[in-house]
């Protein structure tokens, strides 16, 4: 790791970073040196099915605050998405900006 960011990895030190007018914003939680525990945990979770859904459950709960009672992974996807556009719009109209569609070009055919 070279450079600034390497070293404030290297130190056990969070960083956020935000994008060109705010639009994005990039977080890196300090990195545990030597210790595997926590990936291998990471990899029993995704890989067992019921685990899995149980994990996501769990996390939807504590980012969305509330225990929701769906158990397939898509349509707690879609009720994140959908709470997340409606933050975005209360977001924008706090900052009396407009807030139109995504315009996401095409991937580039190399």
């Amino acid at each position: 790791m070279d450079g600034a960011v390497g070293r404030v990895g290297h130190a056990r030190t969070a960083l956020a970073v935000v994008g060109e007018d705010g639009v994005r914003m990039y977080t890196s939680r300090p990195l545990i040196p030597d210790r595997s525990g926590l990936a291998r945990l990471q990899a029993r979770l995704r890989a067992d099915d019921d685990l899995r859904v149980m994990t996501a459950r769990r996390m939807y709960a504590w980012r969305l605050g509330e225990v929701l009672p769906h158990r397939d992974l898509d349509v707690l996807r879609g009720i994140e998405g959908e709470r997340m556009k409606e933050t975005y719009r209360l977001i924008a109209q706090q900052a009396e900006q407009p807030l139109g569609p995504r315009r996401v070009p095409p991937p580039s055919q190399g």
